[in-house]
């Protein structure tokens, strides 16, 4: 398949280049007034990042983590990218330029979407702090005209870059709504707070970055002469066309996996652009803990084998280490290690032998196994919810499903809370990023059919992490299976609150300075 060279030096850096920093802070910005705000965005236009910055810098420090064997000391970058809501375009364009950006949900903001996603809408909820009227950000009367992402490998250089921005030409015509620094965790980099590593499966974008041929976004470690490479990036990382990420691009069809000629576009300025979703999700990780500890007592007569860790592994589909359970259905197993282990698995179907490129460490472990019946990892946990995998669902099948995919660049914020300490009523959480080419098709449909109802890959209910119920008291069941039987478990609270977010477009560097700033 011939793959499409991506524009890298006008998309914005952190979409198909993440900025995988430590230290994250994210900055919410109001217009007040218009002139002001795009002297200030011609001022900061140098230090918004590009995807060819951000991919080279990536690049480079990979290659020196793998000949040195550890994080090179002293290589640090920090990155600005900036995305505006409907509103924001509104003001720096015309409400009518704002209103023709293809995506509904975008055009309404998140809390008027906010009972599609499952969230406390109902107006009997007002005075829940879930409540939509009571986030902390994204609030109908506070949400941001612009939203700053600024990441940095240290927290003092990212504090710098904001103080950067905010002291630019211009910037008084801001005014700063919200502002919050998200962070790794220090006890357990790479995990998020319930201790579960986060971020190990991201889609395998298609697109070369230069003119060399074979010069990938996505590395192929799959070996030419096999006929997976064809289709896929490593095992069980399908390529999925650019378009489904970024405007302008083409995408794939969801009934055949064919290519699907870019969709077109109101406005060229909306080319290698990106929506962006934002939620800040509040873990309550002491309720989460006790709560597997009480089921492991409540499931013992009929599950004595099932233990609390690994009733929270079914919940995620995954072990603490980031091991699928379809591939350690016992326990995590030292012998895997890699991102390749991680991702070689499918669900309605065993994982085939794959041949790896030339001096790509192999995956020795034994291959996962069929699961179409959920026996090891459930139809509910929500690694399946949110990705079936080649999985038949209500939408379609495997190529349906690589058209909902998204790419996430969220980071957890709060202090983690030590083992077996009780709640400290500190919060804590995630602060939930992704891009997508349609929040409609991607993140809401994803979220409405997936992750809170009954639909994928099998009516067993709602994913137990982020799931919400629109019952009355908001609780859900899963199944756990037992021979022919099937085992229930009520669970009769949520641990994830979302506590604010948004919906952006992330614009092109020349969409900032041809149209927004002009």
């Amino acid at each position: 398949m011939q793959e499409p060279r991506l524009d890298v030096d006008d998309i914005q850096g952190n979409i198909l280049a993440g900025f995988n920093k430590d230290f994250q802070i994210l900055v919410g910005l109001k217009i007040n007034n218009v002139t002001m705000a795009k002297q200030w965005l011609l001022a900061i236009q140098d230090s918004i990042a590009s995807t060819a910055e951000v991919l080279q810098f990536n690049r480079l420090f990979s290659a020196m983590r793998k000949r040195v064997g550890r994080d090179p000391h002293g290589l640090v970058s920090t990155w600005l990218n900036v995305a505006f809501s409907h509103g924001g375009i509104a003001k720096l364009t015309s409400a009518a330029e704002a209103d023709s950006i293809p995506d509904d949900a975008f055009q309404h903001g998140m809390p008027a979407r906010s009972g599609t996603l499952g969230d406390p809408a109902d107006p009997s909820h007002s005075e829940s702090p879930y409540y939509f009227s009571n986030w902390k950000v994204g609030a109908p009367d506070a949400i941001p005209d612009i939203l700053l992402i600024i990441a940095s490998d240290r927290l003092e250089l990212a504090d710098e870059a904001v103080a950067h921005a905010l002291q630019a030409t211009g910037a008084s015509g801001l005014a700063q709504v919200y502002r919050e620094v998200g962070s790794t965790r220090s006890d357990q980099p790479g995990h998020e707070h319930f201790g579960f590593k986060d971020g190990i499966s991201q889609p395998a974008v298609r697109g070369t970055v230069s003119g060399a041929p074979d010069d990938y976004l996505t590395p192929r470690l799959i070996d030419p002469s096999d006929s997976h490479a064809a289709s896929f990036a490593q095992p069980g990382r399908p390529l999925v066309m650019p378009g489904q990420f970024v405007l302008g691009y083409d995408g794939q069809d969801s009934k055949t996996g064919a290519v699907r000629p870019a969709i077109p576009l109101p406005a060229p300025w909306l080319k290698n652009g990106s929506f962006l979703v934002f939620r800040r999700l509040k873990q309550d990780v002491a309720a989460f803990r006790n709560f597997v500890k009480d089921a492991e007592r409540s499931l013992k007569p009929l599950l004595p084998d099932m233990r609390a860790e690994h009733i929270a592994a079914a919940f995620v589909g995954r072990w603490p280490n980031g091991e699928p359970l379809v591939r350690a259905k016992n326990g995590p197993d030292p012998e895997m290690t890699g991102p390749i282990a991680a991702n070689a698995f499918v669900y309605a179907n065993p994982m085939p032998t794959i041949k790896l490129a030339p001096g790509v460490p192999p995956d020795a472990t034994p291959l996962a196994p069929k699961d179409y019946d959920g026996r090891i990892c459930p139809h509910w946990a929500h690694i399946r919810k949110v990705n079936p995998r080649d999985k038949v669902t209500n939408l379609g099948d495997e190529f349906d499903t690589r058209t909902r995919l998204m790419i996430r660049r969220g980071i957890p914020y709060g202090k983690s809370l030590p083992l077996e300490a009780q709640d400290d009523q500190e919060d804590r959480g995630l602060l939930f990023l992704s891009y997508q080419a349609s929040i409609v098709n991607s993140f809401e449909k994803i979220t409405s059919d997936w992750v809170n109802q009954k639909f994928t890959p099998s009516p067993y209910g709602h994913d137990p992490i982020i799931g919400q119920s629109d019952s009355n008291d908001r609780t859900r069941v899963v199944h756990f299976k037992k021979d022919h039987e099937e085992v229930p478990l009520k669970i009769d609270r949520e641990w994830v609150h979302p506590t604010g977010g948004g919906y952006f477009f992330t614009p092109s560097l020349s969409a900032i300075v041809g149209k927004l700033a002009k």
